[in-house]
């Protein structure tokens, strides 16, 4: 909550600083952290729905039509906007800093993960 409220806070003090800047910053911000979490799921829903149709089908209750060619598609059309947005001048550095925060958190995860488990065993 308080890193939320800082940033929001922040968000606040650039608009009023620089109104024409940031807010255009902040939307192609969101939107590249929008499409990496839509990523995340497509990949997590390829890798888990594979699994759950080997081991237990009954828990499917959900019967996705085109799998898993449409979530292949959506992730060739997220990627291709993280190119697109690479290619612009204008979100590249939006682009290269959620790129850097995504690996960063799951850095931190992943540490994370292996102490819990390190200290588990």
């Amino acid at each position: 909550m308080l890193v939320s409220s800082v940033f929001g806070f922040g968000c606040v003090l650039l608009s009023y600083w620089s109104p024409d800047k940031a807010f255009i910053w902040l939307l192609n911000t969101i939107g590249a952290i929008i499409l990496v979490v839509w990523f995340f799921i497509a990949a997590a829903q390829l890798r888990l729905r594979r699994r759950t149709e080997r081991e237990a089908p009954e828990k499917l209750v959900v019967k996705m039509w085109a799998f898993p060619v449409l979530t292949w598609v959506a992730l060739a059309g997220m990627a291709a906007v993280f190119v697109l947005m690479a290619r612009e001048e204008g979100t590249r550095v939006q682009l290269y800093s959620t790129g850097g925060l995504t690996l960063l958190l799951a850095v931190v995860g992943f540490v994370r993960q292996k102490a819990a488990a390190g200290r588990a065993s």
